[in-house]
Formats: structure tokens, sequence, C-alpha cells
């Protein structure tokens, strides 16, 4: 059944040991500052975004109003190409009145956030320790809370304050489960409906919680002591109540997204769900095993092949040396396994809603860690007497990975971080920003979301002189041909590339819904006509401008060599390359 009871307290001083080398590894987040939509969440806070319904909900992303929306578009708050009918209100009350507590005590000074996140991370850990000791024996259960203590995939959750909600949906979400298992194995009554209302605390966290009960569903159906199906089934009633009043409530008040390129409903939209899927839990799974990070999903989409081809290469492997290993691991092992493996599986069905993203493997992670703490546990032995070479040597690369490489790069993912943070806001207060206070402003080419998305939210933040709007008319990852062809005319051509189809353009525009060659799109300032388009998006776009290009109303900027530059606009009839470099996100 499940470890002997003396041998979990042994363990305590050792988990506890673990719990402060994750808190330390994470201590540099400390130094992060704000970061992205953390500016967004604090203008919310203080009431600086009049059009959103934020007091609702900070997680509201867009208004949910085609009308408002195109207005909102028209004056420079949405980027040009946005579709009208996207729409984003997410439920998170928990971690919404924590942002408000957070503003309430700290205002400005992100270090208290940072603070508070650690809390939430060491409960994560304590949390993720216990349920280890409850179900796994001796040393797997304390290698596999040292894997997911160091795992560099948490930097995210634990550094950046916007995504703490996935650690207020987790840490409950694992403390439920725990207190589920004494239920079923302990016969404690009250576990039941402690577990229920840990679950539903999660719940309010985020709705990464419903990743979380995969677990809950996977040890009813695989793990719990009890015999035959229709008594598996009856422990599920209880957690199906809940999930189908929470689906309920969720839908009743309005919550809920669509339109947008990265974010697929099941029900809403099952065909691409289910094709997205197909893409992307092999993507994560290539991290979760063999560390090959989802995140090149958005910063190298030339790599997503390969992602899905290692992410089923690791899956094989992982299988395999767990089939090498299965009948020299305990009993204990091999029970925790049949049902914390699936459950991880099954948690990724819901994080594929989503784009592949690190940060995404927080609650997938949990199963994983058991899995690998369990091969590297079997590899040992077998090295002891010499046996199973393939085991002994996928544990090795496994290590180094998971042991060696894991916490350095989480080291260095912060520091990244911390530099992104600090020059993002240097360059909201520079001069070429500063100068551009009160004009209607252009990027001719941006290249990322902190440049082009981002940064009036920045520029708010300094409280430097902000502009009239802030307007990118491109952020596609490639080079670019800038011509002038009339007074009032730019045109952007797109040099081995297409606009479009980065993430963080089909954030505001799915590819079902593309700009196809002769579509006019009036944003006020300026219509953006689409000449020329390729299989994948638009190639070429012309900007007609309601005034005349040298008018001292208007302002535009160029990123080039890694600054933000004021552009030099071609004499009319000529044309220049832009060539990409990297913004401040790094890529």
């Amino acid at each position: 059944m499940c470890p002997d009871r003396n041998v979990i307290a042994s363990r305590g001083p050792v988990t506890v040991i673990i719990i402060i080398v994750g808190l330390l590894l994470f201590l540099p987040s400390l130094r992060v500052g704000f970061l992205l939509d953390d500016f967004y969440y604090l203008g919310a806070i203080e009431g600086r975004f009049p059009d959103y319904d934020t007091g609702r909900s900070l997680f509201t992303f867009f208004v949910n109003d085609e009308t408002e929306t195109a207005r909102i578009a028209a004056e420079g708050g949405y980027p040009w190409w946005i579709d009208e009918g996207v729409r984003s209100q997410i439920f998170r009350l928990l971690s919404d009145l924590l942002l408000k507590f957070d503003h309430a005590l700290f205002g400005r000074s992100p270090l208290g956030y940072h603070l508070h996140s650690l809390a939430w991370w060491a409960t994560t850990l304590l949390a993720c320790g216990l349920l280890f000791r409850r179900v796994l024996p001796g040393t797997v259960a304390v290698v596999a809370l040292l894997l997911f203590a160091v795992d560099e995939v948490h930097v995210m959750p634990v550094a950046w304050i916007a995504n703490r909600n996935a650690l207020v949906a987790t840490a409950p979400i694992l403390l439920g489960l725990l207190v589920w298992i004494r239920w079923r194995e302990d016969g404690w009554r009250v576990g039941r409906v402690l577990a229920l209302a840990c679950f539903a605390i999660g719940l309010s966290g985020s709705e990464l919680a419903l990743a979380g009960l995969a677990y809950v569903v996977a040890y009813e159906v695989l793990g719990a002591p009890v015999a035959g199906l229709r008594s598996r089934l009856e422990g599920l009633v209880p957690l199906a109540t809940l999930g189908t009043v929470y689906v309920i409530v969720y839908w009743l008040l309005g919550y809920g997204g669509e339109g947008s390129g990265l974010y697929f409903h099941p029900l809403h939209d099952p065909v691409e769900f289910v094709t997205a899927a197909v893409t992307r839990i092999p993507t994560l799974l290539a991290s979760g095993i063999l560390g090959f990070s989802a995140d090149l999903w958005f910063a190298a989409p030339a790599a997503r092949p390969l992602q899905v081809v290692v992410g089923l290469v690791a899956v094989v492997v992982l299988l395999c040396v767990l089939r090498v290993g299965w009948a020299d691991m305990d009993g204990a092992t091999r029970r925790a396994l049949r049902w914390l493996l699936p459950g991880s599986l099954l948690s990724l069905l819901p994080i594929v809603a989503t784009f592949p993203s690190d940060r995404m493997l927080l609650v997938p992670g949990i199963g994983l860690a058991a899995a690998l703490a369990a091969v590297l546990i079997a590899a040992f032995e077998s090295l002891r007497v010499r046996r199973h070479r393939l085991l002994v040597a996928v544990a090795g690369v496994l290590s180094f990975v998971h042991l060696l490489l894991a916490p350095v790069l989480a080291m260095y993912i912060q520091n990244l971080l911390i530099t992104q943070s600090r020059d993002s806001l240097e360059l909201a207060a520079s001069p070429v920003v500063r100068d551009s206070g009160g004009l209607e402003t252009v990027l001719v080419f941006a290249p990322d979301h902190v440049v082009a998305l981002y940064m009036p939210l920045l520029i708010d933040h300094v409280s430097g002189p902000a502009p009239r709007s802030w307007r990118p008319l491109s952020i596609a990852p490639c080079d670019h041909r800038l011509s002038r062809t009339g007074e009032r005319t730019l045109e952007l051509e797109t040099v081995d590339g297409v606009m479009m189809s980065s993430v963080f353009e089909e954030l505001y525009r799915s590819p079902k819904k593309p700009l196809s060659s002769g579509t006019v799109i009036d944003r006020g300032l300026f219509r953006a006509e689409v000449l020329e388009e390729a299989a994948q998006g638009p190639t070429r776009i012309a900007f007609h401008f309601d005034r005349d290009l040298g008018d001292p109303t208007l302002r535009f900027l160029i990123w080039l060599d890694g600054e933000l530059r004021t552009a030099a606009l071609p004499p009319l009839g000529e044309k220049v390359t832009i060539e990409r470099s990297l913004g401040p996100a790094g890529f």
C-alpha cells in the first residue's frame, strides 16, 4: 500500500533541506522587478485603464466588445491587426485579490511582491514533498522532490509576478490530493471535505488547477485501493460535482476567451484543439523529460518540428527505461507510478489549450519528477550490480540535464529576467521615447512584444511623457523592406518571412481569420491595405496615413542594432532594407 510511517518520518529533515535548496536557488528572483503583464495589473489596480472592466477581474486582457475593441484600436490601444471579435477574461479570484493585497502593502515596490511569490513557492515545495513522502518510498521520494525543486521551468511562476497564479493554483491542489489520499486509504472522513475545499481554493487561483485535478482522476481510476469500476467511479462523484459547478459558474459569469490564434477551447474549437495537442504535447514533454526547452516554440519557430520529434523520442526512451527497471523497483514505487505518470500526461490536456512554454510544466512536472527519480534510483541499483547498461546510460543523461544543468539554467534565466526588467525600464525612460510625448508614435518595425506592445505600460510606470499613441506596423521576426510610395503612404515588405504568423501576432488575430490580399483595415491614423500574401500570411502591406508623413504630430521610430532610434524614412519612390536584431526579450 503506502510506505512505512517510520520511514516517512525519517525523511523529514532531508525534505526540509531540499525545500531550503529550492528557495535559495530562486532567491535571485527578488531582484527581477516588474515584467510585462505586471505593469498592466499595476495600472488596472490604480484605475488607469477605464476601458477595461478590471474591477470584475484583473485578468481582463480584451474588452470583450467588438465596437469598443475597434475604437481602442483606432486610438492605438491595440495593434492594428487585432480581430475585433477576440475576447479574454479569466476567473482567478484569489490571485486577483492577492495582487490587490500586494499593491495595498507594497505599492510600486516589487520586492514585497516577490517575497510573497517565494512564500507560495515554499508552500508548493512543501505540498509536493508531503505528497511524495506519502506515496513514494525512501530515496525515490527525496530524489523526486529534488528534481522538482531545482527545475528551471519553475523560474517564471516564481520570478514573474503575473505568473504567480500558477503557484496559487498548484499548492492547494497538491494539499488537496494529499488529504484525498488519506481519506481513501486511511478512512479519514474529514479528508474528503478538506480535499474539496483545497480544490476549490486552487480553482479560484487559476484554471491551471484543472490540470492538477488530473492527478486525482488518475489516482481514483488507477491507484485507489478499491475494487471494481463502480467503486472507482463513485469516488469521482464529489470531484465531478465540483468541476461541474466550476464550469457552470465560469460560463454563467461570462468568463473565457475566443478569437485568438494561441488559445483553443476544446468545446468551441475541438478540431483545432486536437490538432494543437498533437504537436504541443510532445513539445512540452521534450522539455519535461530531456530539457529541450518548450520556449523555443515562440523564440525559434523553425525549431517546432524538431521539438515534436525530440518529444516523441523522449517519451519512447522514458517508457523503455521504465520497463527495463520496472522489475527492480519496489511495489510502492510501481504503484505510485501507475497513477502519477498517467496523471502527468492527463494534466497536459487542459494546458495545451495555450501555446507551449516551459512555465506550463509546473503541474505535469510532478508526475514526471516521480518517474525520473524512479529511473535514476533503478539505474543506481543496476550500476552496483553491473546490469542494464542502457538504463544506466540514459540515467546519466537525465542526471546531467535535471540535476546539473537545470539549476545552472535556473540561475541564468533569472539573471536574464533581471536584465530585461532593468533594460526595459531604462528604454521607457530614454530620450528617444521621452521625445515622443504627445505625438502619434509609429514603430516602423519592432523586434518583439516588449518594444511593440508593452512599452506604453512601461512609459506610464516611469511617469514619462506619454505618446498620444504607440503603433507598431510590424513585429514579424524577419528582415523588412520599407518603401515610400506617396506623400502619405509607406509600404512594408517582409524578406524571407511573412506577417501574422508569430506568437504575438496570432495573439491578436487567429489564422482562421487571415488578412488576405485586398483587405483594408481602418485604424484612424492610417489604413492598412494588404497588397501581397503567401500561404502563411501577408508579405507586403501599404499604410495610408491621414496626414503627410512629415507632419510634426507624427514620430517614426525603428529598432536597429539593438536599440530604439528615430526612423529615417526613405525618399519618395525609394526603399531601404531593415535588418532584424534581437529585442529586450532576447529573441
